[in-house]
């Protein structure tokens, strides 16, 4: 693939099986072993590819017992992410901090796990006829003995908020305010970001520690002289980029430096790179961290390095997102900054990241050599170019004629025919679950909209118009007048097609919609809160919302206002139609903001 059709390496992911371990067969005793050997394999033979794995099937023998699966699938990503595993289906509710396993628990797993005796097997099993692992049995809290230090390194570690604000009065009584926060927290939270970067904790026990962390600050805070907290700061600037309102993985990255001791300056989304810079040296940033999830962000994130280029600076630039890649990384925004400038992956990757920058001098030369490495391979590879053209007979065509012509507000769209459409599987890929074992992630989100739904404000706005196409232009008569009613849009040509081959020169139609869903106010109580897991919980909802308003809306576009057969809805942002400007145009002729609230 990489060598006969110039295939990236970084693109390929293999998924080795991961096989059940513990059945009683000798010659399954091994299967772990063979699956962190062939990661190493994958990692040390076939540079820049992935490594995935499905986690549950190891922990199968043992199913019915979660507190032993638990156990062996903690300490197998352990071992398998230390062996370079880059990526791992598995339940987040499944696992452990691997730390907080109990020792001999852990040790008879470990032995399973690595297979150091042809007796593991059966000492595990005979040691978990001593535990009890019960569905939804109330979890078992720990013992608050121990120092007030190691009460508070504990809540941090475990995600535990019950006794939080007893234990920061117990700690004022001991400690001047800005030492709790220097020498305990910080403490509690190095061992959070420790044990994250070492595969021993996972992202939704990391959301936990740092709400904790955010709780006990808050106790601090009116303690702390004014000004007195500045020298808590090792700042890092967060945005996403101008033209894109995703936020979800800036938001998780956040969470994970924020737990790895750095104070975060977040600047929400739609971030203009002048704003971002002038943040980053305002603040005196250790490094910026800018996130995009659509195709255009790619180009703001050129803008950001040039910006800094221009003024002379010289802070580090991480980009990261869904878009992203180290390809375009190397090609595009590194050539345009003499600073360092990084592509990250994923949030754990961010700290490792910024841990070097800040503590390893010629990390700076190590990257730009690599990025040059990677130009100089693109350049070599073979490229290959679609052709694509489309040729339509409008003398035979069927023109589809909607029920009316211009704007119409839905202020309370169908709620509950909204709830049908929401794909769950997507909102369970946000969280980097399973669909398959997201049972408790999905009753917690209907919980949610069963008890707060009313709050989750929907609203749309859909235009119908006359159209028709001239020499690759779409003439759109917004309204009757032919003086003012008349807006043009010319549609980008990719491999040879434009959106404005599929309208009539003789006479069509071309419609346009706005919806939203407006769940802030309950975003910043949960917030307010230190609830940072329902605050992500309500933003992901939202966001499944709005996508299942649109099919809602595409759907009675079919069926009822409009009646053709097929169709799609292309989004402004995205390939075919990537300009954001044009979204000021349809703004305007849909009124969006004073029909719907929407900006």
């Amino acid at each position: 693939m990489t060598d006969e059709v110039g295939f990236a390496p970084e693109d390929i992911i293999f998924d080795p099986n991961v096989l059940t371990i513990a059945t009683g067969i000798s010659e399954h005793n091994n299967y772990a072993v063979d699956f962190i050997n062939t990661v190493k394999f994958i990692k040390e033979n076939l540079s820049g590819a992935k490594v995935s794995g499905g986690i549950s099937n190891l922990s199968f023998a043992f199913r019915g017992n979660n507190a032993v699966r638990e156990a062996m699938h903690s300490v197998f990503l352990y071992h398998a992410v230390n062996a370079g595993l880059d990526m791992a289906i598995v339940n987040p509710q499944m696992l452990q901090v691997y730390d907080n396993i109990e020792p001999e628990l852990r040790s008879r797993v470990t032995d399973v796990i690595l297979n150091t005796s042809p007796d593991a097997t059966d000492a595990l099993i005979e040691y978990s006829k001593t535990l009890v692992a019960v569905k939804g049995a109330p979890e078992v809290k720990a013992e608050r003995g121990g120092s007030v230090e190691q009460r508070l390194h504990d809540a941090l570690v475990s995600g535990s908020t019950e006794f939080i604000e007893a234990d920061v009065n117990e700690a004022l009584q001991k400690y001047e305010p800005l030492a709790i926060v220097e020498k305990v927290l910080m403490e509690g939270i190095s061992t959070v970001g420790r044990l994250f970067g070492e595969g021993k904790m996972f992202l939704p026990q990391v959301v936990k520690s740092a709400s904790v962390m955010k709780k006990a600050v808050g106790y601090i805070m009116p303690h702390i002289p004014q000004g007195g907290a500045s020298s808590l700061k090792r700042n890092i600037v967060l945005a996403t980029v101008k033209g894109d309102v995703h936020d979800i993985g800036k938001n998780i990255v956040g969470v994970v430096l924020t737990c790895n001791g750095y104070n975060i300056i977040d600047l929400g989304v739609m971030v203009p790179a002048e704003t971002i810079v002038d943040e980053a040296v305002r603040s005196n940033a250790v490094a910026i961290c800018v996130s995009g999830l659509i195709t255009p962000s790619l180009a703001q994130m050129v803008h950001v390095a040039e910006e800094l280029q221009s003024r002379g600076l010289d802070i580090p630039l991480i980009v990261g997102g869904a878009t992203t890649s180290e390809t375009h990384t190397a090609m595009f925004i590194d050539t345009m900054y003499h600073g360092i400038v990084v592509h990250s992956t994923d949030a754990s990757r961010n700290v490792q990241i910024i841990n070097n920058i800040v503590q390893t001098a010629d990390y700076k030369e190590f990257i730009k050599a690599h990025y040059k490495d990677v130009r100089e391979h693109v350049s070599a590879s073979k490229r290959i170019v679609s052709d694509k053209s489309v040729s339509i007979d409008w003398k035979t065509a069927t023109i589809y004629k909607p029920q009316f012509t211009g704007v119409k507000v839905i202020d309370a769209p169908d709620f509950d025919a909204i709830l049908e459409l929401i794909n769950w599987k997507a909102y369970a890929a946000a969280w980097k679950v399973p669909a398959d074992k997201a049972d408790e992630l999905f009753d917690s989100a209907k919980e949610m909209l069963r008890t707060r739904g009313s709050e989750f404000k929907t609203r749309a706005v859909v235009g119908l118009f006359p159209a028709r196409q001239s020499n690759g232009v779409v003439v759109v008569n917004t309204c009757d007048c032919p003086c003012c009613g008349v807006e043009t849009f010319g549609f980008e040509r990719r491999d040879g097609v434009s959106l404005s081959d599929f309208i009539s020169p003789d006479g069509d139609y071309i419609g346009m919609f706005a919806a939203t869903v407006n769940v802030q106010p309950l975003i910043e109580q949960y917030k307010s809160e230190c609830a940072d897991v329902e605050a992500m919980t309500a933003q992901l909802l939202a966001d499944r919302m709005v996508e299942a308003t649109s099919e809602w809306l595409f759907r009675r576009m079919k069926h009822e206002w409009w009646g053709f057969k097929n169709g799609i809805r292309p989004a402004v942002g995205y390939s075919c139609l990537p300009e954001h400007a044009m979204k000021r145009r349809i703004f305007k002729i849909l009124n969006v903001t004073a029909n719907i609230g929407a900006t």
